[in-house]
C-alpha cells in the first residue's frame, strides 16, 4: 500500500515538474504574452459584444448576416498563401528562404485577391438583377463596403504569420493587442456616431478599415526590424513555386470545408427560421465561441515547433497527447461554469434575449465550441504543420457536408435549437477521424524513420533553448 502510495505521488511530482519546465520555458518564449494579450483582447471584445448588439439595434442581424458572408469569402483570402508563409518560414531556418517564400506568397495573395474580388461581385450581385437575392435581410449593401478588407486582412495575417514563424511571440502578440482593441472599440465608437445620421451599419463598416490601417503600419515597421526580413530573397525555382502554390490550395480547400460548418448553419437558418429567431441564435453563439481563444493561443505557440519536426512521428504524437490534455483540462471547467450561468450570460445582452431558446442555445455551445477548442482545432493545426493536409481536406469535406445536411434535416424537423445539436456532431465526428488518422500517420512516420530516413532536427516543447530575442 505505502509502494502504491509512492509511485502515485512520484507520478504526480513528475507531473508537476514537467508542467513547471513547460511553464518555464512557455514564459521564455513568449506563451504568456500570446495568452495574456489574447485574454485582454477577449475582454475588451466581449465588452464590444455587450454593446455592439445594442448600438446597432434592429440592424444588428442584417449586419451580422453580412459579417458571416464576408467571413464565408475571407476563406479563400490570398489562396491560402498565408498558411505557405507560417508552414515554409518555420521549416526553414535560412532568413534568405524564409524571405523568398514570405515575397513570393504576398505577391500571388495580392494578385488572387483582385481576382477573387471580381468573381465575388458577379456572383454575390449579377443575380440581383433578375430579382435573386442571394444576401437576405438587406445586408448585400453593407457586404459590398465589406468586400475591400480582403486585401488588408490578408496583409495583417501574412506579416502576422511572418513574426510567428521567426518565433517573435511577444512583438506578435502586441500587434495583434492592438488590432483587436482598434477592430472591437473603433465600429463601436463610429457606429454610435453615425447612428444619430442614420448610417450605423456604415459607421461599423468605416472602423473597420481604420483599425487594418493603424496596425497595418504599426506592424509593417515591427517586421522591418527582423533580420530574415532585411535578407536579400532567394530566386525560386518553378518546382518550388508549384509546390508552395500545391500546400497553400490543400490547406485552403481543407480550411474552408471545415470553416464552413459555422457559416453553414447562419446560410440555413436565414432561409428557414424568422429574424427574431436568428438573432437569438447569432447571441448565444458569441461567448461560447469566445473561448476557443484558448486553443488558438496554444496553436500560434506550438506550430513552428510541429512544422520543425515534421518527420518525427514519435515526437509529434506524444507532444500533441500534452497539448489535447492541458487544453481538454481548462475547456471541461470554462464550459461547465458557462453551463451553469447561461441564462445570466444571455441577460447581458440585453433583456431581450433571454429565452428560453437563446439559454438552451448557449449551454450547447458551450459543449460544442469547448470540443472543437480541445481536439479538433488543435489536431487539425498539427496535421497542417507537419505538411499532412491531404486527410484535413477529406475529413472537412466529409465532416462539413454531412453537417449541412444534418443542420438541414434537424432545423426543419426540430426547429432552431437542432442547427445547434447539428453543429455539435460534425465537430465530434470530424475531432474522432482527426485524432485516429493523426496516429496512423505518426506510426507511418516512425516506419520510415526505421528505414534510415532522416528527419529533420527540432526542439521538443519541453526541451530547454536560448531564448528567442
Amino acid at each position: 500500500m505505502s509502494f502504491e502510495a509512492d509511485s502515485i505521488f512520484g507520478a504526480l511530482k513528475n507531473r508537476i515538474k514537467s508542467g513547471k519546465k513547460l511553464a518555464k520555458k512557455g514564459s521564455r518564449n513568449g506563451f504568456f504574452h500570446i495568452l495574456g494579450g489574447n485574454t485582454l483582447v477577449k475582454v475588451v471584445s466581449a465588452l464590444s459584444v455587450l454593446l455592439f448588439p445594442r448600438i446597432m439595434g434592429d440592424s444588428y442581424g442584417t449586419f451580422k448576416l453580412a459579417d458571416d458572408f464576408l467571413s464565408y469569402l475571407l476563406i479563400a483570402n490570398g489562396l491560402g498563401m498565408t498558411n505557405v508563409i507560417l508552414r515554409y518560414c518555420s521549416a526553414f531556418d535560412t532568413p534568405q528562404e524564409q524571405k523568398s517564400y514570405f515575397n513570393f506568397a504576398i505577391k500571388f495573395g495580392i494578385i488572387s485577391d483582385i481576382a477573387l474580388l471580381l468573381v465575388y461581385g458577379l456572383l454575390l450581385y449579377l443575380p440581383e438583377l433578375f430579382g435573386i437575392y442571394i444576401v437576405r435581410f438587406g445586408a448585400d449593401k453593407i457586404l459590398g463596403l465589406m468586400l475591400f478588407s480582403l486585401f488588408l486582412d490578408f496583409l495583417f495575417n501574412s506579416m502576422q504569420n511572418f513574426l510567428r514563424t521567426n518565433r517573435e511571440n511577444k512583438k506578435y502578440a502586441r500587434s495583434s493587442v492592438i488590432f483587436s482593441l482598434s477592430y472591437a472599440l473603433i465600429p463601436c465608437i463610429l457606429a454610435a456616431v453615425f447612428s444619430a445620421f442614420g448610417l450605423t451599419m456604415q459607421g461599423a463598416v468605416l472602423g473597420r478599415y481604420i483599425a487594418y490601417v493603424i496596425v497595418l503600419i504599426i506592424i509593417f515597421k515591427t517586421i522591418r526590424s527582423i533580420p530574415a526580413f532585411k535578407e536579400k530573397p532567394l530566386k525560386l525555382s518553378r518546382t518550388e513555386k508549384v509546390g508552395a502554390i500545391k500546400y497553400a490550395l490543400n490547406t485552403l480547400i481543407a480550411n474552408a470545408f471545415s470553416l464552413m460548418m459555422p457559416y453553414n448553419e447562419s446560410i440555413v437558418l436565414s432561409m428557414m427560421v424568422s429574424k427574431l429567431l436568428y438573432n437569438d441564435f447569432k447571441v448565444a453563439q458569441l461567448v461560447p465561441a469566445s473561448i476557443q481563444f484558448i486553443s488558438s493561443s496554444v496553436v500560434v505557440f506550438i506550430y513552428p515547433y510541429f512544422a520543425k519536426n515534421y518527420t518525427d512521428g514519435k515526437w509529434v504524437f506524444k507532444n500533441t497527447k500534452k497539448v489535447i490534455l492541458g487544453i481538454s483540462a481548462a475547456m471541461g471547467i470554462i464550459s461547465l461554469v458557462g453551463i451553469i450561468f447561461s441564462p445570466q450570460i444571455v441577460l447581458v445582452f440585453g433583456s431581450r434575449f433571454k429565452t428560453d431558446n437563446a439559454i438552451r442555445l448557449m449551454r450547447v455551445f458551450f459543449i460544442t465550441f469547448a470540443i472543437n477548442s480541445a481536439v479538433r482545432l488543435p489536431v487539425g493545426n498539427i496535421l497542417a504543420a507537419i505538411g499532412e493536409v491531404r486527410f484535413n481536406i477529406a475529413n472537412a469535406i466529409f465532416s462539413s457536408t454531412v453537417h449541412i445536411g444534418i443542420c438541414w434535416a434537424m432545423t426543419y424537423s426540430f426547429g432552431i435549437n437542432g442547427a445547434a445539436y447539428g453543429l455539435l456532431i460534425g465537430y465530434i465526428i470530424s475531432s474522432v477521424a482527426a485524432v485516429i488518422y493523426l496516429r496512423y500517420y505518426c506510426n507511418k512516420l516512425e516506419r520510415r524513420k526505421s528505414n534510415s530516413i532522416v528527419s529533420l532536427d527540432g526542439e521538443d516543447i519541453e526541451a530547454d533553448e536560448k531564448e528567442v530575442q
